[in-house]
């Protein structure tokens, strides 16, 4: 199956869309995998461009940023946008980067041209957890602000995650939110054979993603049973320190598929075929805790049952897709006597073989942005 939208090609007389982020993938499995292939079947007549991180691999693509996060070279992707802004002529501009909203909006008003926001994240949320921002509150009363001017002259946006309304008051009130989950596509293969000694950690390795809490409850099954491994394929958290990177130098785990730098997705989606139990041992903190990992979404879809934080949240959702396929684990707890005894015994249990069908983007979330392509189509489109 083609993970290109199906409309990239040139129409003369289609409608030119143009979907830019600075820090995310030109390639980015929400925005160009998920969002503008539905769309793009919804709405065959549109030629989409892509803006982002990285090297273009495609005549429609194009590099707005390559730089480390932190620098003054960031600066430089607003005015490469501005520049493709204008050689392109966008009808639609999709942006799912914060810093580029307000040129989004000054060539809207210019232009005429439909401006759509991709509200991947809550920004201000994300200033506010990280501990590691100087004037962190500073930066995220500016983003409030931000959210509060411009989110109203946005003319549609979509959102990754449901307590995102809640958050965000312009959002909420927004008259065109719409709320798509960031599930995962259908894969033509089938699933894979259950394997209760492969654990698997995939996406931002990190501490507060449960990296060290995957290694300690790995170390203690291995001692228990040496067919247990740790399979680590991701993105590595430069906030790592030394000691931590030198736990996974550990026979029983394989690190061939880990960089500081990002992890191509095929790589990702290699890993989870081959099958296993999937890790998510994530430390529920408020910045997070409404938040559904992508991952979950992930393991769902290849059956394979998940060992996760016992955050009641995050466990509803899963039975809602497969009952009996999460297992609750209390992180302070991992080392505990009595507790990897309690969890091979779940792991060798029988399984549910199959997923609702709903955890598949295709069959829940595609189908919610056929009234915007409708919209689009005549908007701009004559009509026969």
């Amino acid at each position: 199956m083609s993970r290109l939208p199906a409309s990239a090609g040139k129409k003369p007389n289609g409608i030119v869309i143009l979907v830019a982020s600075v820090l995310k993938p030109i390639r980015d499995i929400r925005h160009y995998h998920k969002l503008s292939w539905a769309l793009g079947r919804h709405l065959p007549e549109a030629r989409f461009y892509f803006a982002g991180y990285g090297l273009p691999q495609a005549a429609n693509e194009f590099s707005l940023f390559r730089g480390r996060r932190l620098s003054f070279a960031r600066l430089g992707a607003v005015m490469r946008f501005l520049r493709l802004l204008w050689r392109l002529r966008p009808r639609v501009v999709m942006v799912c980067a914060l810093e580029l909203l307000p040129f989004a909006l000054l060539y809207r008003l210019l232009s005429g041209a439909y401006l759509i926001l991709d509200l991947q994240e809550n920004y201000e949320a994300n200033v506010k957890a990280h501990e590691g921002y100087r004037f962190r509150f500073l930066w995220a009363w500016m983003v409030r602000a931000c959210y509060r001017l411009l989110l109203p002259r946005v003319q549609c946006i979509l959102y990754a995650e449901a307590c995102y309304a809640e958050e965000i008051p312009s959002l909420r009130k927004h008259p065109h939110a719409l709320y798509i989950a960031n599930k995962v596509r259908r894969h033509a293969q089938p699933a894979p054979v259950h394997n209760p000694f492969r654990l698997v950690l995939t996406g931002t390795l990190s501490s507060l993603f449960g990296l060290l809490e995957a290694v300690a409850l790995c170390r203690r099954l291995h001692a228990l049973d040496s067919r247990y491994h740790l399979v680590l394929a991701g993105q590595l958290s430069p906030a790592l320190t030394s000691e931590a990177l030198r736990l996974l130098e550990a026979p029983f785990i394989d690190s061939r598929h880990v960089s500081f730098q990002p992890v191509a997705y095929d790589i990702i989606e290699g890993t989870l075929r081959a099958g296993g139990v999937g890790l998510m041992l994530y430390h529920p903190k408020k910045s997070i805790a409404r938040r559904v990992p992508t991952k979950l979404y992930e393991y769902l879809s290849w059956h394979m049952p998940i060992v996760g934080t016992a955050h009641p949240f995050w466990q509803s959702v899963a039975s809602q897709y497969a009952d009996g396929l999460y297992y609750g684990l209390v992180l302070e707890e991992i080392n505990e006597a009595g507790k990897p005894e309690a969890l091979h015994r779940w792991l060798m249990q029988p399984k549910p073989t199959q997923a609702s069908p709903y955890i598949f983007f295709e069959v829940s979330e595609a189908p919610k942005l056929k009234p915007l392509a409708r919209h689009l189509r005549a908007r701009y489109l004559p009509k026969p």
